[in-house]
């Protein structure tokens, strides 16, 4: 594409935005550098050396102090994604040229970069909290300390269950069964010593005694004691063992508890639910 005539340059400088080249900017002494870099500038622009471009505009705005090409300084930075350096440089452009010809479209590349601006403002700030979490998170997993926020609540202490009343009263009743069953079985003893002494009794070998109706009493006692001081006894012990496991059970469960005992021909049985 070929240059146009410097004579050219405020007005090829003011034109729209939308041009695919910077145009050139030129001082009122048209200085011989500041031509040669606003040429090398267009050149780069051209092959998309955005940078080159840029640091070539600034130095000849540095060198002509011509407003015009700073219209040119903010395209390029727009270019380069420098949304706020663009806004800023713009808005520069506008105030020292206040008429220029081209000031609606100039004000609204302005806010084109100024949504940019925000934009990036606020993906930084995101990215600055997240990377600020994980160097938090970071630092207390090397320090072995655990963030509030992953410590599981502890469930408040469950007060102790009492032993249930009803496993003591049935140990108690259970015992003093015992105890009588064994008062029963001493005094069928007793009786059996009796009979065994008495002159008109004599043992039958199948366990009892053959009596003279004198001592059919003594005999029916001793009978009578031994059976219900068995029954007894048992009847007992089941039910001071049924006792003690009902305590044990109940103070691990605050479910309902019940025991049962019962005698069997040949065993002493106790069951129930736990």
């Amino acid at each position: 594409m070929r240059k146009p005539p410097l004579a050219l340059a405020l007005c090829l400088a003011a034109a729209p935005l939308a041009q695919a080249t910077p145009s050139f900017a030129q001082t009122n002494a048209s200085a011989p550098s500041t031509v040669s870099l606003l040429r090398q500038a267009d050149a780069a622009y051209d092959v998309s050396d955005y940078g080159t471009a840029l640091s070539l505009y600034q130095a000849a705005y540095r060198q002509a102090q011509e407003p015009t090409i700073l219209n040119n300084v903010a395209r390029v930075q727009a270019r380069l994604g420098r949304w706020q350096d663009a806004v800023d440089t713009w808005q520069r452009f506008l105030e020292r040229m206040p008429s220029a010809p081209n000031r609606v479209q100039v004000e609204a590349s302005i806010r084109d970069a100024q949504l940019h601006a925000e934009q990036e403002r606020q993906n930084a700030e995101r990215q600055r909290q997240v990377n600020a979490s994980v160097t938090s998170n970071a630092t207390q997993g090397n320090s072995g300390v655990v963030p509030r926020a992953e410590v599981a609540p502890r469930d408040a202490a469950r007060p102790p269950i009492p032993v249930p009343i009803g496993a003591w009263v049935t140990v108690g009743v259970g015992g003093a069964a015992m105890i009588g069953g064994g008062v029963l079985l001493g005094l069928h003893a007793s009786a059996v010593a009796e009979l065994q002494r008495a002159e008109n009794c004599a043992p039958n070998g199948a366990g009892g005694f053959n009596c003279e109706p004198s001592a059919r009493d003594i005999h029916s006692r001793a009978q009578t004691m031994g059976t219900a001081g068995a029954i007894v006894l048992s009847v007992g012990g089941a039910a001071a063992i049924g006792g003690v496991v009902w305590a044990i059970v109940g103070r691990r469960s605050e479910s309902p508890s019940s025991v049962r005992a019962w005698i069997t021909p040949n065993s002493v049985v106790v069951g129930g639910r736990f």
